[in-house]
């Protein structure tokens, strides 16, 4: 069992409810909830500052970005 304090700060946001609505959001269901206002200003129509009360694109495109490299660095080490 993996322990929660072994699981990174960037991994722990975008395993949280407003990480997972962003992804729900983009990938899987429509947008159809009322408190949810596009702003077509911002990238990706301004979801994830809609959905993640204090978050960014920038802050969760780093948080994405830091767990691909370290996924890909956990993958290229492993042996089979």
């Amino acid at each position: 069992m993996v322990q929660p304090m072994s699981i990174p700060a960037p991994a722990q946001r975008l395993l949280s409810s407003s990480g997972e609505k962003v992804r729900n959001r983009s990938v899987h269901y429509e947008m159809n909830d009322p408190a949810i206002i596009p702003d077509l200003t911002r990238p990706m129509n301004g979801l994830v500052e809609a959905v993640c009360s204090g978050w960014s694109l920038e802050s969760f495109d780093q948080d994405v970005r830091e767990i691909t490299e370290r996924s890909a660095e956990l993958l290229a080490s492993w042996k089979p």
